[in-house]
């Protein structure tokens, strides 16, 4: 068994946990300096458990007592994953995330070679992994989130066949099947109403970002556009790190509802869109999202229904979907290769169609 266990201790008026410290590699039970009949009991642990997950997670030692073997996987899986995604920023840390988690469960296994890998270790880790909780919200791990880490797991090994340490990979056949996605709404007109009103409120970056998503369809990590890729001139934006990473690097049509405030970042000498927020105690950005919807009433919406609204109507304006599938970089591999003939210039007649509300005065 593993993950973080509540208890009461007799004789002690808080909760304790019990779970495996990968630092020290053994278990270790502590009081948490919660009251057991605290009415907030609930919130103070999550935030307690989630401290002590944010620990062992990032614990990327071997565990004293082993002997320190360059193939072992804690010491060649993260140098070869910043070689191997180096080009593409967003992926490399969104595989370094989910590596983290899954090592956290191997070395809790005391599994430390790809040849100590077995399948039933992937059978074993969702139940593992959902026993945990994220954030500061204390929300559990979804099954989706669990078999995206799992194969990233299935590419190591499949890095460890190439390198001679394993002869064939145990998670090469995982066929898991994922849990249905949460269908997203799109924004109606009063509901992005909603929106900006909360937004007034808002940092400043969120507005930034939101505008950009609504008149674009781009996703939340691609608005943070680099201003020097915006030609004004040429009423074109270059989106240079897309999902997917440069390669499948993308130009769409500059909307003109966005052209005066992008100039007056320009003009300012701002290098990026916007910037996500840091520093200690921050909330996360996904968070002040979720906050901010739930604010406006729209507890069913996310930052992505931005995507979803641009794209819907995008399609009752007429757009070909061969040229909204250009729009919004959301193509596969074949319709992509299909459609790759297609230039910015031919987009420009259709962009305009994409009705929204006017963007608020730029100051």
């Amino acid at each position: 068994m593993a993950g973080v266990y509540q208890f009461e201790r007799a004789g002690s008026a808080f909760v304790w946990v019990r779970y495996w410290d990968h630092r020290r590699g053994k278990w270790r039970n502590r009081t948490t300096k919660v009251r057991a009949n605290d009415p907030d009991r609930a919130r103070k642990l999550a935030k307690f458990i989630h401290r002590i997950e944010g620990e062992n997670l990032s614990a990327t030692e071997v565990p004293a007592g082993t002997a320190p073997d360059a193939r072992q996987l804690a010491r060649w899986v993260p140098a070869w994953l910043r070689a191997t995604y180096a080009e593409s920023e967003s992926t490399l840390a969104q595989y370094e995330q989910r590596w983290r988690a899954v090592l956290a469960f191997l070395q809790d296994r005391r599994v430390f070679y790809a040849a100590d890998v077995q399948r039933e270790h992937a059978d074993g880790y969702i139940a593992w992994r959902t026993t945990l909780r994220k954030g500061k919200a204390g929300k559990s791990i979804a099954r989706n989130t669990c078999i995206a880490e799992l194969k990233v797991l299935a590419m190591v090994l499949f890095e460890a066949v190439r390198r001679g340490e394993i002869a064939a990979n145990p998670l090469a056949r995982l066929r898991l099947r994922r849990s249905a996605a949460r269908i997203k709404p799109e924004f109606t007109d009063a509901q992005i109403g909603q929106v900006r009103a909360q937004l007034r409120e808002a940092p400043e970056w969120m507005g930034r970002a939101f505008e950009i998503a609504l008149y674009t369809g781009l996703r939340h990590a691609e608005t943070r556009l680099r201003l020097a890729d915006v030609d004004f001139s040429r009423g074109e934006i270059f989106v240079g790190d897309p999902k997917g990473g440069p390669k499948r690097a993308y130009t769409i049509p500059l909307p003109d509802e966005l052209r005066p405030m992008l100039q007056q970042l320009a003009r300012a000498g701002i290098l990026l869109a916007w910037s996500p927020p840091t520093g200690k105690g921050v909330m996360p950005a996904g968070m002040q999202w979720r906050r901010l919807f739930d604010a406006a009433g729209l507890g069913d919406h996310s930052f992505h229904s931005t995507r979803v609204t641009f794209i819907s109507r995008g399609c009752r304006a007429g757009i070909p979907e061969g040229m909204m599938r250009r729009l919004v970089n959301h193509a596969s591999a074949e319709i992509h290769a299909i459609y790759q003939r297609v230039e910015v210039e031919d987009l420009k007649q259709w962009r305009p169609r994409i009705t929204l509300p006017p963007p608020p005065e730029v100051a």
